[in-house]
């Protein structure tokens, strides 16, 4: 059905396109056709219909490839959007018609700038003070350093706010060009500049990244020594420096002894110094149980696993055996797990409550779940430990498993009588609740979603599905009343949660009130700057202005941000084409309301919370795999908050946050080029298109967007359990999801889909 639809609508595209044609140039009207297109335009982009509008725009330079006004406000749109690699292709476009006209050329270095493509940007800039000061850092990161230098002088006396940025520029570029001066010179004056010790610091450092590329090794040393005397915290790290240059200079010897007194003194930079000695084959015996447990405090398990195998031959110890068994814990060797802990258990009572839990854990991934339960039960006796209400929940989890749910339901009265607080006790709550619903049993499920209640706070996700549920039990205790007193509860104080729109709520915009007008109802709307937050303020600006959004959020960082200030930082943020930055400025305004982050706001305000961006891109690639554009745009919100060169802690990157390996593997299958991280971070359209072509195939698999999502979020595995448990009632699968990011996830990708369709009346279907 798809492909017809798409083979009706291209068939119809070119009709109409074939008609209008024919009437261009055979009655002669072209410019009074082309002013009514261009009209309709600007109209639908006054309306917000932008799919219209670019359909519009894209018409009229199809057959108008020389309108400078549809030109320009297509890409002013494209700006809007952040498809800056699509509005400098237009431009360039319309130079190859117009090679002459130098009216774009402004916006074109601007853009080049945006995407850090800075020797493409250079000709273009223009000759205002924001212009020149871009020029620099241009020159600077293109290597011409002489120039960099002369434009940061010449800037200065404009700018004073910005002096002490303009006057580091200048030092790195003198002490990165080899002015005759001496170091010791050149890192005083940095002194002098630089008041803060940690900006001096990093720019220090990066002199000294600058001379290690380019192998000017006797500057780095004597840089090192002059760094060593001013930061004594960062001796060890500075000494890791040195070592790594003395191996570049093939002096092993001096390097290794470097490496050596680094590792026997614990500090900063043992952990690698470790690891240059092991991979050198110059690690003493003596050192591997040190280096081993640096290896595990950093999470490289796989060394520290390779390590204690040598050490537990040279001392058996129980500690080593302990470390070495949560090695292979970590490393997900369960079976080398099972067979050190259930030896260790007895052998070392300081350690025996987590070696249980743990080989519970093992035993339950390799299937012995009979031994996994014995053990969880056991783990949870000692009430102090913190892994008790883990270890009791997931015995909870197996009884549920293998059909025990009376067993289940007992086992989480247990936790609800014997423990107080934290996440496994909610969610024993929550898991208590619904299976005594299922059962009919409406008295005990009260209970325990009366506690989960307590457990949550009032306006989040976990305590609407405790009033949800509650409003399942009246239901069907024929208490409609109540039921519809509850849930009315929902869609009034939630009103952006996934359960108010599934119980059809679609009121979510505080209607016929602006902005400050609604601010001016519970906060003070005045900005009342101090004369430093003035100075802060305007130092922001500038930094904005030119792209360096770090040092901008330093700057107002300085600032008293009151509601007033945050709300206007928002729209100052989102001006200048940081979205992200501009969403968390907006958040905080949201929840010093009165409400909650679920609760309604006026479309202003919601419109930067919820930014429409990357919409050419997401509504091509989304009709090119057969996916709902407005899904791939709740998704893409929720996994990155638009931050295109976003990195969470578990690798994933880019606007769709995918895995290195899992972006290679759908590359490769839909067959397009990629090369790297780098590239996701930079290449916004193919993030987009290799999350959308992923989501596509779980879809394939899945068919629903419930489960899709949730193999998206937490594998295809675990997306598979759930959907086997608890499908038949949906409701059910949300709140039965075992792990709470994954349960939140999908809830919130489907409120946002709900949240952007009505706040930007989105309507992206092909009918």
């Amino acid at each position: 059905m798809l492909v017809k639809k798409i083979i009706i609508n291209s068939f119809l595209t070119v009709f109409s396109l074939l008609l209008l044609s024919c009437f261009f140039f055979d009655t002669k009207k072209e410019n009074g056709v082309t002013l009514n297109v261009l009209s309709e335009a600007r109209k639908s982009v006054e309306e917000q219909d932008f799919i219209k509008a670019f359909d519009l725009y894209n018409l009229l330079l199809f057959f108008d490839k020389n309108s400078k006004e549809a030109t320009f406000e297509l890409i002013q749109l494209y700006e809007q959007f952040r498809e800056y690699p699509k509005a400098i292709e237009l431009i360039h476009q319309y130079k190859n018609i117009s090679p002459k006209n130098t009216e774009f050329d402004s916006i074109l270095g601007e853009l080049y700038f945006r995407i850090a493509v800075y020797e493409n940007a250079l000709p273009y800039l223009g000759d205002g003070t924001i212009s020149t000061i871009k020029k620099a850092v241009c020159l600077e990161n293109t290597g011409d350093l002489i120039k960099a230098e002369s434009l940061y002088i010449a800037i200065i006396p404009m700018y004073h706010e910005i002096s002490g940025f303009l006057s580091t520029r200048i030092a790195y570029c003198q002490i990165a060009r080899g002015v005759p001066e001496s170091i010791v010179d050149l890192f005083g004056k940095l002194g002098k500049v630089i008041s803060n010790k940690k900006e001096k610091y990093i720019i220090a450092h990066d002199l000294l990244s600058y001379f290690k590329k380019n192998e000017k090794y006797d500057e780095a040393l004597r840089l090192i020594a002059l760094m060593k005397s001013d930061f004594a915290d960062k001796v060890s790290i500075l000494d890791l420096e040195r070592g790594d240059i003395y191996l570049s200079l093939e002096d092993e010897e001096k390097a290794f002894q470097i490496y050596q007194s680094i590792l026997d003194n614990s500090g900063a930079g043992a952990y690698r110094a470790g690891i240059l000695l092991l991979n050198n084959s110059r690690l003493l015996k003596k050192d591997y149980m040190k280096l081993a447990q640096l290896c595990y405090n950093t999470g490289d398990y796989l060394h520290a696993r390779n390590l204690l195998e040598e050490v537990v031959k040279l001392s058996p110890t129980n500690y080593v055996h302990y470390l070495l068994g949560m090695s292979y814990y970590k490393l997900r060797q369960n079976r080398k797990v099972v067979q050190i802990f259930k030896k260790l258990k007895n052998a070392y009572p300081e350690k025996r409550q987590t070696i249980i839990y743990y080989l519970g854990r093992a035993e339950e991934k390799i299937g012995d779940y009979t031994s996994a339960k014995k053990n969880y039960k056991t783990a949870s006796k000692n009430k102090k430990s913190k892994l008790a209400d883990n270890a009791i929940f997931l015995a909870a989890l197996l009884e549920e498993d293998d059909g025990n749910f009376d067993v289940a339901i007992e086992i989480y009265k247990l936790m609800k009588e014997e423990f107080q607080k934290g996440d496994y006790i909610y969610k024993a709550m929550l898991r208590g609740g619904i299976l005594s619903y299922r059962k009919n049993k409406f008295k005990d499920a009260r209970q325990f979603l009366n506690r989960a209640l307590e457990l949550s706070k009032k306006g989040r996700s976990d305590h609407v599905s405790g009033l949800y549920w509650l409003g399942r039990i009246e239901e069907k205790r024929g208490k409609k009343a109540k039921r519809d007193s509850l849930w009315n509860l929902i869609k009034t104080k939630t009103p952006l949660g996934y359960f108010s729109f599934y119980l059809g709520g679609d009121s979510i915009i505080i209607k016929d009130i602006e902005m400050m007008e609604w601010l001016s109802t519970w906060t003070d709307t005045v900005i009342l700057l101090a004369e430093d937050e003035k100075i802060h303020w305007r130092r922001g600006e500038i930094f904005l202005n030119i792209g360096l959004v770090s040092e901008a959020e330093k700057s107002f960082s300085q600032i008293n941000q009151t509601t007033a200030v945050a709300y206007k930082l928002s729209k100052l943020f989102r001006e200048k084409g940081f979205d992200y930055q501009s969403i968390l400025y907006s958040l905080k305004v949201k929840g010093r309301s009165p409400g909650s982050y679920f609760s309604k706001a006026p479309k202003e305000l919601l419109q930067i919370e919820y930014p429409l961006l990357y919409l050419p891109t997401i509504i091509e690639k989304s009709r090119k795999y057969g996916v709902e554009p407005e899904i791939m745009i709740a998704i893409i919100h929720q996994e990155s908050a638009y931050n295109r060169t976003a990195v969470s802690t578990a690798n994933a990157i880019g606007l769709t946050q995918l895995l290195p390996s899992v972006a290679e593997e759908v590359a490769n299958f839909i067959q397009i080029e990629y090369n790297g991280i780098d590239d996701l971070k930079k290449n916004s359209d193919l993030s987009i298109e290799l999350g959308v072509a992923h989501f596509a195939e779980l879809q394939k698999k899945f068919k629903r967007y419930e489960l899709s999502l949730a193999a998206y979020n937490a594998g295809e595995r675990k997306a598979k359990e759930w959907k086997r448990k608890w499908i038949e009632d949906l409701p059910t699968y949300f709140d039965m999801i075992t792990y709470s990011e994954t349960r939140g996830y999908v809830k919130r990708v489907l409120a946002k889909r709900e949240i952007y369709k009505i706040v930007w009346n989105l309507n992206t279907s092909e009918d």
